[in-house]
């Protein structure tokens, strides 16, 4: 982890704040810098499903269950931003950004069940994380004013989750005398996850100027999100796949310090925002026996519903490169 830490110091991620002049192109090359400061949200999924009632063959129960996978966790990021065209009529440019995680989840990851409306079980994990976030953009500037700049933009983003369960503690209802048991299970690796949350976007930037040495930017987006995972339950053997399509909304908004009297060094603090939503089905597959059902038996088109948000609150420092830089 020390060496990952001091890998990322040295890369650099930035966002654009060029001004541009009246008569001449602008003389902004590039941006690059550091993102450094603390993730919250979660990833969750939701299972409906009709099954056979345990306690009466002849009557069917609604079943649902919902896995609630944690994100807190402190990040850093790199990246940077490139400008394609300097005509004044309309420029171009490039941004791509990448974060993770440097710490564990704070929170657990929660696993509750219902059956007909009565919630049944609820159980608490630790988990370990891997969690990846990506983008890149492309951006034209439409208009110039004195004190602010307006831009159409596409943002495709990329979160990718990975989680391992260690363990469990919580309570069951016996479903035929109706009682709550406690549960427990010793802290190794019981439940492996994977999940991809992909988005493609549209969205009108806002870069403004309030002072001589400050500016802000408000990016809003919306799109479409396609999300996919991969649920490994090791204590009951079964694997379960998932996909589906849904949409998404994205937003950022930084306040710019510029220092220096060139203003090619910034400091900002950053709130980025992210919220992704999707339907679709799930197949399980049983690879060894579990109870009264066979190794083998595979189940498809179980509705599965995707959702993922969090905000991350961080401190960027970027260096501006110019076309007078040598």
């Amino acid at each position: 982890m020390k060496n990952s830490l001091l890998f990322f110091l040295f890369l650099f991620i930035g966002k654009i704040h060029a001004q541009e002049t009246n008569t001449n192109p602008s003389p902004y090359i590039c941006e690059i810098g550091i993102y450094y400061g603390t993730a919250f949200g979660e990833s969750n999924y939701i299972l409906e499903s009709d099954v056979i009632s345990s306690t009466n063959p002849q009557e069917v129960d609604q079943v649902r269950s919902e896995l609630v996978f944690p994100l807190p966790s402190y990040t850093i990021g790199i990246g940077g931003t490139w400008m394609l065209s300097q005509k004044k009529k309309r420029q171009w440019f490039f941004s791509h950004s990448f974060f993770t995680n440097i710490t564990p989840p704070s929170d657990v990851m929660t696993d509750d069940d219902w059956i007909n409306d009565q919630h049944i079980s609820s159980t608490q994990s630790k988990a370990e994380m891997r969690w990846l976030n990506s983008s890149i953009v492309l951006s034209a500037k439409l208009k110039q004013y004195e004190k602010a700049s307006f831009f159409i933009s596409s943002k495709i983003t990329h979160l990718f989750l990975q989680q391992e369960i260690l363990g469990y503690n919580g309570w069951i209802i016996n479903a035929f005398d109706q009682q709550q048991y406690p549960v427990s299970h010793p802290e190794e690796p019981v439940l492996k996850y994977k999940a991809h949350f992909t988005g493609l976007h549209l969205g009108l930037p806002v870069f403004g100027i309030l002072h001589n040495h400050i500016s802000f930017s408000l990016t809003p987006y919306v799109g479409v999100a396609y999300a996919r995972d991969l649920d490994e339950h090791l204590l009951r053997h079964k694997i379960s796949k998932g996909q589906g399509w849904g949409y998404s909304v994205l937003g950022q908004s930084r306040l710019n310090f510029h220092i220096g009297k060139r203003k090619k060094f910034t400091i900002a603090p950053v709130v980025d925002c992210q919220w992704q939503k999707a339907f679709g089905y799930q197949t399980a597959e049983w690879l060894e026996d579990e109870g009264s059902v066979p190794a083998g038996t595979v189940i498809e088109n179980i509705p599965h519903e995707f959702n993922s948000f969090y905000y991350k609150i961080n401190i960027s420092f970027s260096w501006v490169f110019t076309n007078g830089d040598k």
